[in-house]
């Protein structure tokens, strides 16, 4: 094997320090081949060098610019590999600054912060939603009759849980992962629901006054706050996202119709609070007593206030 040495990053970038050397060496002696790791550090003096800093020093708004400026020069398969190499760097640098953090916190009996500063600076970014193909939206006739279909078989369960990423474009994990205590109703009345996300931080999104009474209809008085809204009633367990999956196909080949995928139900959501006159930046938030069991806050949510979701054109009628 060739010495990874001879890579000298410093030289090939004068904004490189010593330190952000040392821990590309110590990343890159994973890899077998030598010109990979010449790839790799290609890549990071090139990004160092654009963005007139150290990487120990990105930021979001650094990494973005330099993204943007690729864009229209690079292929959509050069632009993938940049961002993924780019992203294991900086994981790599959080998860050895996690461990020193972690050893610091139990000498010193501090508290840790379990976010780490390089990989935020890689957020999702807006050129990277270009590069992924859409999925084809469902005609909303379709979407119609499947819920014509489960309101006639008295399912409020598939109609409340079709409506939710209909009406507010949830994810099937987003979804399948609501409990009790992650709807609620605020001091203004506002109606809203909490998302958390995979980093344990969350989201509070705004529900339609419509899909609100219907969600209400789900859910046993006096129940715990971990209850799942969503649950199949004949096993009395949570709906998961291969369930829901099932009952749409068999609905749609019951009415001999294509059948359409919850990716291709969220697009119709997304879709229609867009050409509802969203702004763009609104979609984008949107997608993080005896009501005894409704967690009512002590304030207004700011969140429910102009919300992407009042865009939106489709209504759920009533299940009567």
């Amino acid at each position: 094997m060739e010495d990874q040495n001879e890579i000298c990053l410093r030289e090939m970038c004068s904004y490189i320090s010593e330190e952000t050397e040392n821990l590309f060496l110590e990343y890159t002696a994973r890899f077998i081949r030598q010109t990979t790791r010449r790839q790799y550090a290609g890549l990071l003096a090139l990004f160092c060098r654009e963005t007139k800093c150290d990487f120990m020093e990105i930021t979001p708004e650094k990494t973005d610019r330099f993204f943007q400026n690729h864009t229209k020069s690079s292929t959509v398969k050069t632009l993938q590999w940049q961002i993924a190499a780019l992203r294991g760097f900086a994981r790599f640098i959080d998860e050895k600054q996690a461990v020193v953090q972690s050893q610091n916190v139990q000498k010193s009996g501090a508290t840790s912060n379990p976010e780490g500063h390089f990989e935020r600076a890689f957020p999702k970014m807006q050129f990277e939603w270009s590069l992924q193909p859409i999925a084809p939206i469902p005609k909303l006739e379709h979407v119609d009759q499947v819920l014509t279909y489960f309101y006639e078989r008295d399912d409020l369960t598939m109609f409340v849980a079709i409506s939710t990423i209909l009406r507010c474009g949830l994810t099937t994990r987003e979804l399948c992962g609501l409990n009790v205590g992650h709807i609620f109703m605020d001091a203004d009345g506002q109606k809203g629901m909490i998302i958390p996300d995979t980093h344990r931080r969350e989201r509070k999104i705004k529900l339609p006054d419509d899909l609100f009474d219907l969600i209400v209809r789900l859910i046993p008085a006096q129940v715990e706050k971990d209850f799942p809204v969503f649950r199949l009633r004949r096993f009395e367990k949570r709906l998961s996202a291969r369930m829901l999956e099932h009952y749409i196909k068999d609905a749609c080949e019951a009415l001999e119709i294509p059948p359409f995928t919850m990716t291709q139900l969220r697009n119709l959501a997304v879709a229609s609070m867009v050409q509802g006159g969203a702004p763009a930046q609104a979609v984008s938030d949107y997608l993080g007593t005896d009501i005894l069991w409704i967690t009512r806050y002590d304030v207004a949510v700011p969140e429910l206030k102009d919300s992407a979701v009042d865009y939106h054109h489709i209504c759920i009628k009533k299940f009567d």
